[in-house]
């Protein structure tokens, strides 16, 4: 319902658009689409999202002699971007926080050494998404060809709040208006929409990864120990669901995978990250347990001063997903992930009742994500904005060769049937 009312107002905004039109005119506002799809825990926890992120998304028509501007301001945040989806909910250009100029009398917090404390009135960025070749409104230009793609999804994402903010990074909603390519001026009043927030909460959640649930009878999903894949698009992600286990090796092989025809990306992914995802089973065992070199990441949390830099990555994180829904059951970001003397991580993934308080006592330099009720799980690894110098990074890995070459940064990881098990191999 909600894509069918995006839809037609869409439709009346182009018949809008198309009216004759004088050079100053305001266009039509959108912003309350932007914030009435943002992605919720408990209500759009869908499409593999991070906990870390909030994301939101308005539709868009590539209606040749307009565009979409963008009034927006510098969140206090780890991260912000915008991306720029097909149909098929690929993304295929994007506008990231280093990336985007700022205003007339306004800076840029997110480039490296950059002050982060800088006040909201001097922290405003204009961005343009025009469906004309010849239209040139700013440094911020992002261009969709309207044959190529006449339509789809822009999605804003803010990651890691500083503390104290809110899940804006304290800067409300950009204001997003569709406005002819004539207009010459910002809109004249700030959408009501800019400070709307829908309500949040982990309730739903968090219920959830605590429930029980039985292991289905062999052959089980996924391999044991767990197998990590680069994300490449919907249907290699697809195929490895379906066939990488016992049941696929009783497959014949017939040659090359049509996979390599659906292009790159899907599930709203972002162009900023790389993704390795594993399929697990509580059948090869209750607990599942990753190791491997943590990379150095930008620690901006609870409110660093500066933008940090010289790190391998802008962040990385673990995710435990639903295969069959796509909701996050839980995850862990780079800060909130122990590591130990050397450097390396230990990730447990189990059901509450499979990691008691004596198994965190004992292994102290490990981090639990619940695995939920599911007899089957995903794992995702995820990698952003990698140094030139991170040669270990996801986003340098081709499919089939990942663990040869992530080396040590590849999350290795086994199955055990308790957890004295686990104390006995890794803590």
């Amino acid at each position: 319902m909600r894509i069918v009312r995006a839809a037609a107002a869409a439709t009346a905004a182009a018949a809008a658009l198309a009216a004759p039109a004088v050079a100053h005119a305001e266009g039509v506002d959108q912003t309350c689409d932007l914030s009435a799809t943002r992605f919720d825990a408990d209500t759009v926890n869908v499409l593999f999202p991070d906990s870390s992120a909030q994301y939101w998304s308005t539709r868009y028509v590539a209606v040749p002699g307009t565009r979409i501007r963008i009034d927006g301001t510098y969140p206090y945040a780890r991260y912000t971007s915008w991306n720029v989806y097909d149909p098929l909910l690929r993304p295929f250009a994007k506008a990231s926080d280093f990336q985007l100029q700022p205003d007339p009398a306004s800076a840029n917090p997110f480039l490296p050494g950059a002050d982060r404390t800088t006040p909201p009135e001097q922290r405003h960025y204009t961005l343009f998404i025009t469906f004309d070749p010849n239209d040139h409104p700013g440094p911020n230009t992002i261009y969709v060809d309207p044959s190529a793609h006449p339509g789809g999804l822009i999605t804003l994402r803010v990651y890691v709040p500083d503390q104290g903010r809110d899940v804006t990074g304290g800067v409300g909603l950009p204001q997003v208006t569709w406005e002819p390519t004539s207009a010459s001026s910002a809109p004249s009043l700030d959408s009501p929409c800019r400070g709307v927030e829908k309500p949040s909460s982990n309730t739903v959640t968090g219920a959830y990864g605590g429930l029980a649930g039985a292991s289905t009878g062999p052959p089980y999903p996924g391999r044991n120990p767990p197998v990590w894949h680069k994300f490449v698009n919907l249907c290699q992600s697809g195929a490895d669901l379906l066939f990488d286990n016992q049941i696929g090796d009783q497959i014949p092989q017939t040659g090359q995978s049509p996979c390599g025809n659906f292009g790159n990306g899907g599930f709203l992914s972002n162009i900023d990250n790389a993704y390795v995802y594993a399929f697990l089973s509580r059948g090869f065992g209750p607990i599942a347990v990753f190791r491997g070199r943590a990379p150095t990441f930008a620690a901006t949390y609870p409110n660093a001063p500066v933008m940090p830099g010289g790190t391998q990555l802008r962040y990385w994180s673990f995710c435990q997903n639903d295969p069959i829904d796509q909701r996050y059951v839980g995850c862990r970001r780079d800060d909130q992930v122990r590591v130990d003397k050397q450097g390396n991580y230990t990730i447990i993934v189990s059901q509450p009742g499979d990691w008691p308080a004596e198994a965190q006592k004992r292994c102290r330099a490990s981090s639990w994500i619940p695995w939920g009720p599911q007899p089957a799980g995903v794992m995702i690894y995820r990698n952003m904005l990698p140094s030139p110098s991170f040669a270990q990074a996801i986003q340098n890995v081709t499919y089939g060769s990942e663990q040869s070459q992530m080396g040590a940064y590849y999350p290795g990881g086994r199955y055990f049937p308790d957890w004295r098990a686990v104390v006995r191999a890794d803590c």
